[in-house]
């Protein structure tokens, strides 16, 4: 015994022994040289006692009843543990450099000794029903805590291991069930005649197995068994059902999935199993027979015998196909023995694939899997539904024929002979014929049977098999065509011309080539093409190729490019072979062409006109043709020019040769008839001599108008009209329909947009000669100024101001007036009703304005009367030589007058007017029938 134990069961004997004394007995076991101190409080709340230092080895006891508290206190550095005698190996508290205040309970001692910690060993632990699930533990301190993990096969957990006072103690366990199925498990099958063998693969972690069956095709399952092994042998079985099995692992936690499926069975009674056969065909002519063998095998318990074993039709199941019903086994077959039976069989009489095929009987009762299933073909005699050629026609001589079969049956060899109509079946030949997909076919080159005037080519197909004589089953034909010889129309587009040696010649335009329209005629094969080709000696292309070229169509024939350039001069000849050929090469193959020589001329280049007209009587169209700006006859051409209108295409000039510099001139125009026309002007080409073209080869100026010509027979009065300066014209042309006019004296503007051809203008001065002049316009176009010079006299010519009857009507009473400084002498005289001329019977001096003159009327009668006044000068500036014309009347009768009065400028003379004074006089009468005023000058 340890000197601690003895200790505290010395100090249990001492607490005993003192029933009244409440002994607290205090021992320092510290064997680390380091004392402890120790405080008592009794249920008062007194502290007792203080022990500052207890050293180790001493025992410190006291004596006192109601003690609560026991502090105890070390005082060195070293864990320390504290045993109280109810518990002499639980180390209550651990104290270092502290106090530590324990609730005492009477009778209790406590040893204060070093700490020593109480740890867990490595240990294995077991958790979970029957403790399946283990871990192993490592070792651990007291109060350690550790997590674990099963490692033991069928079963999946974890829990918590704690290390207690060294105990290991597990917590928070979990433990289930993780089996795997059983993999390969086998059922005998047929092996035992009483008993089916299962076996299985063993499975970790299972403490058992449950094995389970059922008849296949079943839903049910029963159990058969639960061995702890992997293997069971069911017995005492009779049933020759085939059975299914399953299996699954299970121990105290679960179980796992079940296995996959496997079937077994007892060995049968009769189990027979087909192993070979020979002699088969796989192929044989209807109606024919043939013989075959087959080896069968007893797999069951009963032998055969003869008579009620053998095989019966299966597939079909009758003997209507190929003629054999049940045949017997020979002898006696045992278990594990083979017989081998020879058969007959016939072919039925259609053609088809048949299977022959043989089951086990027994009593008349089929057993087991038939045999192994033949297909034999069942083949008639060769035959075909016809012989078909890929064309019904042909013109193609270097070509081919594809010849079928149509329907065949039972072929396996087919030849197809060929012969042309012409030489028949002397040139025959055949040509061997091969399976393609279902089809027999053969190539046939037509050229193998062309003779001249060939029109078929003919077919006979011959077909045979191995089993039957080969035989003629069917014949066709091709016709041949022969296509005719492309005749060849070329129809001139610009112009034409012999060109000798029965050679016909064509213009080209030279815009775009083109010379003809050719125009190729096959008769009943217009729906093939032909190529044509345009070309020189050495095949070269002189035209544009036409490949692909429409029978029966006319085509546009062009040069090429090349020859239409500005460089090659107009009217370039071209010697152009033609060609023609069938295009499609099946076609071609016959060689049937047209060809000929044809010459082409190059019409000019595209050129440019220009025009202008010009003002004159009459006018004139100046124009030139050109190419860019030049002209060269030796490159262009000679041409001839003209005028023409636009809107109907009219001459407006004759043509004329134009000049070695592209231009002419024309002047020979209607004004009148072509000054509202637009006007082009023509450039005409001159083609070669012979050479006709359908419409002339000409170019056109843009179109243009004549100038505004100038207006004709102007005229401006030169004084001869007192008042006025009389301008007249004509328009430039006849009728003059939409010209206006602008009238200028000098540099002004006196009229504008005048439709009229006369002006009256008063100039600002007397005497001066002004220029008056005229343009005409035509919509926007003016023509230039035409001018004539035209002025007012200076003064006035002598003139009879006024004549009237005086107040008596005995005369006629006349004032004449004139400008002193230009106007001499005059002379009147006077004529009355058409009478003869008088003269006045005085003169007029010159130095005054006004002089009166009074007439002798009185031999007129009563009435109505016209007096005609002639004015003639001499001397004067102006052509005064005039007449004028008055009318009166005289009513004599009427003359009462009451009152005169005498007037000046229009209104009663005031008393002291001289009868010279400047301004007019007159005489008012009233009275009777009289009522007039007589203005006296």
């Amino acid at each position: 015994m340890s000197t601690k134990k003895a200790f505290l069961a010395a100090l249990a004997f001492l607490a005993t022994s003192a029933a009244l004394a409440a002994p607290i007995t205090v021992k320092n076991n510290s064997t680390s040289g380091r004392s402890i101190g120790l405080e008592i409080k009794t249920l008062s709340g007194t502290w007792v006692k203080s022990v500052p230092s207890i050293l180790p080895g001493v025992t410190d006891t006291s004596n006192f009843t109601q003690v609560t508290i026991v502090s105890i206190k070390n005082n060195g550095s070293d864990s320390m543990c504290v045993y109280v005698s109810s518990a002499p190996t639980l180390c209550r508290e651990q104290i270092g450099g502290a106090s530590r205040q324990y609730n005492h309970t009477d009778g209790e001692t406590y040893v204060v000794d070093k700490y020593v910690d109480p740890g867990c060993s490595a240990a294995p632990l077991g958790w979970g029903t029957g403790n399946i699930c283990t871990a192993n533990t490592a070792a651990a301190s007291n109060g350690a805590s550790q997590s674990l993990t099963n490692g033991a096969a069928g079963a999946t957990g974890t829990a918590t291991a704690t290390c207690s006072a060294g105990t290991w103690s597990v917590s928070a366990p979990t433990c289930t069930a993780s089996l795997a199925s059983p993999v390969g498990l086998f059922a005998t099958d047929g092996t035992n005649a009483s008993s089916i063998n299962t076996t299985w693969g063993a499975v970790a972690g299972a403490s058992s197995y449950r094995l389970q069956y059922r008849k296949k095709g079943t839903p049910g399952w029963t159990d058969l068994a639960t061995p702890a092994a992997a293997s069971y042998d069911w017995t005492g079985v009779s049933d020759e059902s085939t059975f299914e099995f399953q299996v699954r692992a299970e121990n105290a936690l679960g179980s796992s999935a079940w296995s996959a499926l496997d079937a077994g069975s007892i060995r049968p009674k009769i189990a027979p199993v087909f192993v070979s056969q020979s002699g088969i065909p796989a192929k044989i002519g209807t109606g024919q027979s043939f013989s075959y063998s087959q080896i069968w095998r007893n797999t069951g318990s009963e032998t055969w015998s003869g008579g009620s074993h053998g095989t019966g039709p299966d597939s079909p199941g009758d003997t209507s196909v190929w003629g054999a019903g049940f045949a017997a086994f020979s002898g006696s077959i045992a278990t594990g023995s083979n017989t081998t039976t020879s058969l007959t069989a016939t072919a039925p009489t259609t053609p088809g694939v048949y299977q022959l095929r043989r089951i086990f009987w027994k009593a008349g009762v089929p057993y087991g899997v038939a045999s192994a299933a033949a297909s034999v073909e069942v083949v008639g005699p060769p035959t075909c539904g016809g012989v078909s050629p890929s064309v019904a026609t042909t013109y193609n001589a270097n070509g081919t024929v594809t010849v079928s079969l149509q329907g065949p049956m039972s072929v396996e060899t087919a030849i197809v002979k060929a012969w042309g109509e012409v030489n028949g079946q002397d040139d025959a030949k055949d040509y061997p014929m091969a399976l393609n997909g279902p089809n027999w076919t053969a190539t046939i080159p037509v050229a193998d049977h062309l003779v001249v005037g060939e029109s078929k080519i003919n077919f006979a197909a011959r077909v045979g098999n191995s089993l039957f004589t080969p035989v003629q089953c069917a014949s066709s034909s091709v016709t041949f065509q022969q296509l005719p010889d492309p005749v060849v129309t070329l129809t001139p587009t610009v112009g034409s011309f012999d060109a000798g040696a029965g050679k016909a010649g064509f213009v080209a335009a030279r815009r775009d080539g083109v010379f003809a329209n050719i125009k190729v005629d096959l008769g009943a094969f217009s729906h093939l093409k032909t190529d044509i080709e345009f070309v020189d000696s050495g095949h070269a292309d002189l035209g544009v190729p036409l490949n692909g070229a429409s029978a029966g169509v006319d085509i546009p024939a062009r040069l090429v490019e090349s020859k239409l350039v500005p460089e090659v001069p107009a009217w370039s000849s071209q010697s152009v072979i033609v060609r023609v050929k069938y295009a499609d090469p099946d076609a071609a193959s016959q060689n049937k062409t047209w060809a000929d020589t044809i010459s082409v001329l190059v019409a000019p280049s595209d050129m440019q006109v220009s025009a202008t007209g010009t003002v004159g009587i009459p006018p004139t169209v100046n124009a030139q043709v050109h190419a860019g700006g030049s002209f060269d006859t030796a490159i262009h051409g000679p041409f001839l020019g003209g005028i023409r209108t636009v809107a109907d295409g009219a001459a407006a000039s004759g043509f004329v040769a134009v000049g070695s510099n592209g231009e002419w001139g024309a002047s020979d125009l209607d004004y009148s008839r072509l000054y509202r026309a637009q006007l082009v002007a023509v450039a005409r080409a001159v083609p070669p001599e012979g050479v006709t073209l359908i419409k002339p080869i000409e170019f056109l100026s843009a179109p243009f108008s004549l100038p505004v010509q100038l207006v004709r027979s102007l005229a401006a009065t030169d004084g001869t009209l007192e008042e006025v300066v009389r301008v007249s014209w004509l328009a430039p042309a006849d009728g003059g329909d939409g010209f206006t006019f602008d009238v200028y004296r000098d540099s002004t503007l006196i009229s504008s947009g005048k439709s009229s051809v006369e002006l009256d203008d008063i100039p600002p001065v007397r005497g001066q000669v002004y220029s008056y002049k005229v343009s005409a316009k035509l919509n926007t176009a003016t023509s230039p100024e035409a001018q004539d010079p035209g002025h007012l006299p200076a003064c006035f010519a002598p003139r009879v101001e006024d004549a009237l009857v005086n107040g008596v009507m005995q005369a006629e009473l006349v004032a004449l007036s004139r400008w002193l400084q230009c106007v001499g002498d005059a002379v009147i005289s006077v004529a009355f009703d058409g009478g003869g001329a008088q003269p006045v019977a005085f003169q007029i001096a010159a130095g005054s304005d006004y002089r009166h003159a009074a007439i002798d009327i009185s031999g007129l009668a009563d009435g109505n009367h016209t007096a005609v006044f002639s004015v003639g000068q001499a001397g004067g500036l102006l052509n005064g030589d005039r007449s004028q014309s008055f009318s009166f009347s005289i009513n004599r009768a009427g003359l009462l007058p009451t009152d005169v009065t005498i007037l000046h400028n229009g209104k009663p003379a005031s008393d002291g007017v001289l009868t010279d004074s400047i301004g007019r006089f007159g005489i008012q009468l009233q009275g009777g029938s009289i009522d007039f005023a007589q203005p006296l000058n």
